[in-house]
């Protein structure tokens, strides 16, 4: 799991906390793929905070980012046929499960995908589209908007900026995703 997290912008801190979500999964009994799938997510989410400017890294919270996408979809564990269907009965089941055990509400709140309601879960909601190689502009130029207006900087000139970085996350992403379908 370590070469997803390793050549980027990650603290030792925020590396050591993903190794431990990585172990109580594995200690959960995760399925494979759903492992695979947070750990691509995770490593599409870190490419996408190291393109960011450095203002705007600057007051992203990290650990509560990269800890919510690595568990995102743990609700999976208890709605297993929503490994291979739609659906969102293990969204509401995962944040109830990350609750009770103890994990951070916002945390937890990573696993309600509807709840685009921080730059943080804006960034995890691209990532977890963007995963397979698939990019969503809606939400794509969402982020543009913000960082745009952080910034104070023109958003064609954001654009200009940030367009290059989700193509070559989709593509980093959608080879990742190849991978992944040979665990099906």
């Amino acid at each position: 799991m370590l070469d997803l997290v390793e050549g980027n912008l990650l603290n030792e801190g925020i590396k050591e906390a993903l190794e431990n979500l990585y172990h109580f999964q594995k200690e959960l009994g995760v399925p494979e793929r759903l492992l695979k799938h947070h750990e691509i997510t995770l490593s599409v989410s870190i490419k996408i905070v190291d393109g960011l400017p450095k203002e705007i890294r600057a007051v992203l919270n990290s650990n509560v980012l990269l800890s919510g996408i690595f568990v995102h979809d743990i609700g999976k564990l208890f709605f297993q046929e929503e490994l291979s269907i739609e659906g969102k009965y293990h969204e509401v089941a995962g944040r109830d499960f990350l609750l009770l055990i103890g994990m951070p509400e916002e945390i937890a709140n990573f696993c309600i995908s509807d709840e685009i309601n921080s730059i943080e879960k804006l960034i995890a909601a691209i990532a977890d589209r963007i995963w397979t190689g698939v990019r969503d502009l809606d939400l794509e130029w969402d982020l543009i908007q913000i960082v745009s207006f952080m910034t104070g900087k023109e958003f064609w000139e954001t654009y200009n900026q940030l367009d290059p970085l989700f193509e070559q996350t989709s593509v980093f992403s959608y080879n990742a995703y190849k991978e992944f379908l040979n665990l099906l």
